[in-house]
């Protein structure tokens, strides 16, 4: 009986310890579980800790790139513009200083001619007299060779075009005397003021003029010559008020031409006092000019009206 009763007691004792061990591992399996969740929670938030600051990095870095990299190009373009800028400087004084090289030696030109007008009536209008002027100018006669292969053309040239420019200026001015007398002429006595003011001005050097009138006509000059005989009668003709046009137009033109070089060969053998020949001269010829540009839009306005006169007979 009392070995029954300690096989109980034992039987309970181990029944209690199997029930505490396994409450025991219950527990410590518990605890691992928790910590296990806990240490994965701290996982996460320590990898969720490290991707947050990843991502600010990452995003610090494209902050940084993005402010950068602009300022960067900026810079570049900046100093692209500055250069642009200084290059287009330079070239503009380069320009400048081309210009005022070309304008200093366009006066050192004039000048030269200008002062070859006082040895041309001693030396004709040749290189001589060119050379001349250079050495009274303080510069030796090779000088001359700024006005080219045929300085004496030149000179002739320079002569020419000058008084067309005065001729032009005389009877533009509404303060001179000319430009009254001419404001109260006819279209015909305005062509003969033109005239005569213009060929007054080849008095001073008439001995002379006949070998500028050569240098001017010579074949490898004509070219250049003939925009100045152009210039002449298309002012005459635009200060006179003529509004012509299509054929009208080259024609007048190129009968004042004719009329002018004929008057200019006049005057070369007028020995009357003041050339009052060569004056009547042109009368004669302004009013023949003024006759035939007449008689001309007569026959057109003839030619005209009978053509108009058949078209409608024919139309009938």
């Amino acid at each position: 009986m009392i070995s029954n009763i300690l096989k109980k007691s034992n039987s309970l004792f181990l029944r209690s310890t199997l029930s505490s061990n396994k409450f025991t591992n219950v527990t410590i399996l518990r605890n691992s579980l928790f910590l296990k969740n806990n240490n994965n929670n701290n996982n996460n938030n320590n990898n969720n800790n490290n991707n947050n600051t990843n991502i600010k990095q990452t995003y610090n870095k494209i902050n940084f790139f993005s402010t950068t990299v602009p300022n960067q190009n900026e810079k570049i373009e900046l100093k692209q513009e500055q250069q642009q800028q200084q290059q287009q400087q330079q070239q503009k004084q380069q320009e400048e200083k081309q210009n005022n090289k070309i304008n200093d030696e366009i006066e050192l030109k004039i000048k030269i001619l200008e002062n070859s007008l006082k040895y041309v009536n001693s030396y004709g209008w040749t290189s001589e007299a060119v050379s001349k002027a250079c050495v009274e100018m303080g510069y030796p006669p090779i000088t001359q060779g700024i006005l080219g292969e045929d300085s004496a053309y030149e000179l002739a040239l320079y002569f020419v075009t000058k008084c067309n420019t005065d001729l032009m200026i005389k009877l533009s001015d509404a303060e001179n005397s000319e430009q009254q007398l001419l404001s109260g002429l006819s279209k015909k006595e305005k062509v003969k003021l033109a005239l005569k003011l213009r060929l007054s001005m080849i008095k001073p050097f008439i001995g002379r003029w006949s070998e500028a009138m050569q240098l001017l006509a010579n074949p490898k000059n004509i070219v250049n010559s003939s925009p100045s005989m152009l210039t002449l009668v298309d002012n005459i003709w635009y200060l006179v008020g003529d509004k012509s046009s299509d054929f009208d137009w080259y024609a007048k033109r190129g009968l004042l031409i004719a009329l002018y070089t004929s008057a200019e060969l006049f005057m070369l053998s007028d020995t009357s006092v003041d050339h009052s020949n060569t004056w009547r001269f042109v009368d004669d010829r302004v009013d023949d000019l003024i006759k035939t540009i007449k008689f001309k839009n007569d026959i057109e306005d003839t030619v005209g009206i009978t053509l108009n006169t058949l078209l409608q007979k024919i139309k009938k």
